[in-house]
């Protein structure tokens, strides 16, 4: 049986458009390893960002929808101890997960340096990272209402798990690219990587969701009018 590509949705593809900036940024700019590299620890702090609203979202709501489909209806008392909870947890998300980042740059530093990066192309790429990041929210987590499926403290733990696999391998990626001091096609294929591996870790993080509506579309279709 043939079959077909699965087909990219809308925060896949601008994923895409604002990872192949850095392309761009290469060919026209000369833009280097390490410059590639602080844009894609600067993202960090979006993807915190949007971490911090998932939070508050995920704190604000009446019932939790478990993975088998059963829907649990929040209590008073729970709903408050949800927020209450949030009070905390947020808070120290932002501590440790911005001591966490600054870490990480702390690192990135002492293995390549520091780049100028105050300048105004270095600021739209992060700003399209934001965009792209912000439909991804928009569109899995309100449109999909994947808020009712996850709690404060999960979400708090995700970017952790990106971080770890995506940088370690960029980083490892980038000692190569170098060591072999070839500044086109190496970097070109980092970007191709780091495309690869957010697409990765974007399937994994919302096919849960897309799983369970296709089991609430069967059941619901499968119920007596």
């Amino acid at each position: 049986m043939h079959t077909y590509p699965k087909k990219l949705d809308t925060s896949q593809i601008s994923l895409i458009v604002a990872n192949l900036l850095p392309i761009f940024g290469v060919v026209f700019f000369d833009w280097d390893i390490v410059y590639i590299i602080y844009i894609y620890w600067a993202e960090n702090f979006v993807i915190g960002f949007y971490t911090i609203l998932k939070m508050i979202k995920s704190s604000n709501q009446t019932e939790y929808i478990h993975e088998d489909g059963m829907v649990e209806i929040y209590t008073p008392q729970q709903k408050n101890m949800l927020k209450y909870f949030s009070f905390f947890v947020i808070p120290f998300f932002i501590l440790h997960f911005g001591g966490f980042s600054f870490g990480h740059g702390f690192i990135i530093s002492i293995l390549f340096g520091k780049p100028n990066i105050t300048n105004f192309d270095f600021f739209v790429a992060i700003f399209l990272l934001f965009v792209s990041h912000g439909i991804s929210f928009f569109t899995n987590f309100i449109k999909n209402k994947e808020y009712q499926r996850t709690i404060p403290i999960i979400e708090m733990f995700k970017p952790y798990t990106r971080i770890v696999i995506v940088h370690l391998t960029i980083i490892l990626s980038a000692l190569v690219t170098t060591w072999l001091k070839q500044p086109i096609w190496p970097l070109i294929v980092l970007i191709a990587l780091k495309i690869t591996l957010d697409l990765k870790m974007h399937e994994i993080s919302h096919n849960k969701t897309k799983l369970y509506a296709k089991t609430q579309h069967a059941t619901n279709s499968s119920l007596p009018n």
